[in-house]
């Protein structure tokens, strides 16, 4: 008959150590909680980086013109060339399709792009959309589509594809001041690098990253977070060990020293817990835009 006595006590020491918990509005398990919840958004940041690193060279892969060392007349193919751009110290990518041995129409768009442009249109990204409203940008042509998530590195990337006549391709440095990369125009029948070519015509770079760099983002993730960890727990130690020493003062009315060790506990393991499911919580809005990378080639 002990033992279902026992368990009942456990359970409402339990059930009040909760309720202080909830009914709590101490600065310091705010605190408590608020560390918690940065070192763990932290750990899940860096678990998810190499996946976003991943995912970005992969879109800006899909988007490459692919030639595939093919006969010059064996499929339709168009006219591709990419410049790199400055406005306003932001980066903007733009490539220039023009007609080859067959209208653009034939040829299989990019991931984002419904179709590739006629000359006199183009199709821009959201983010670019804002630098031509705002007028720190102009593109030849006529609006005809947006890119959509798929073709972008990063959610606000300014990319556009530009439709232009053949003649048009080798745009003059004068038209494009800011120009600081520039792709010379290749004939493409496709994006991004097909998988079934023999590694003898073309090598294909493994996208994923080593396992060293993943150890070193691990380790620092653990460097960034292990103060806030530090912190947290010591804090949450502290308030444990003063709900138990102010509990022990009620012994006297009934309250046994076990009692109050298990509200004390529960209270500490209660701020631990909403400090882990907030950092969680948070991770996927932090890690969603992920931020442009300055410098480098178009597409890349």
């Amino acid at each position: 008959m002990r033992r279902p006595r026992s368990s009942g006590v456990t359970w409402r020491s339990i059930r009040l150590g909760s309720t202080i918990s909830l009914r709590s509005r101490s600065l310091g398990r705010v605190a408590v909680i608020a560390a918690t919840a940065v070192a763990v958004l932290f750990l899940c940041l860096t678990s998810a980086l190499p996946q976003m690193i991943s995912d970005r060279a992969e879109r800006a892969e899909a988007r490459l013109p692919r030639t595939e060392f093919l006969a010059e007349n064996s499929v339709p193919y168009a006219e591709v060339s990419s410049r790199l751009t400055l406005p306003d110290g932001n980066e903007a990518t733009t490539f220039f399709v023009a007609p080859g041995n067959a209208p653009v129409a034939e040829v299989p768009p990019p991931p984002g792009v419904e179709r590739l442009p006629t000359p006199g249109t183009y199709v821009a990204s959201p983010g670019l959309h804002k630098l031509l409203d705002s007028g720190e940008v102009t593109l030849p042509g006529t609006p005809v589509g947006t890119v959509n998530d798929e073709g972008l590195r990063y959610p606000d990337e300014p990319v556009a594809w530009v439709g232009v006549e053949p003649q048009d391709m080798d745009l003059s440095e004068a038209a494009y001041a800011s120009v600081v990369f520039t792709l010379r125009a290749t004939k493409t029948h496709g994006f991004g690098h097909s998988r079934t070519l023999p590694a003898s015509q073309y090598q294909i770079n493994d996208l994923d990253l080593d396992n060293a760099v993943k150890a070193l983002l691990l380790v620092c993730a653990l460097l960034a977070a292990l103060p806030c960890l530090i912190a947290a727990t010591t804090a949450s130690s502290l308030l444990a060990r003063q709900r138990y020493v102010s509990l022990n003062k009620l012994v006297s009315s009934g309250i046994s020293r076990r009692t109050s060790r298990i509200i004390a506990a529960t209270e500490t393991l209660y701020i631990q817990v909403i400090g882990w499911i907030s950092g969680v919580l948070l991770s996927p809005s932090c890690a969603s835009p992920c931020p442009p990378r300055r410098g480098g080639s178009p597409g890349n």
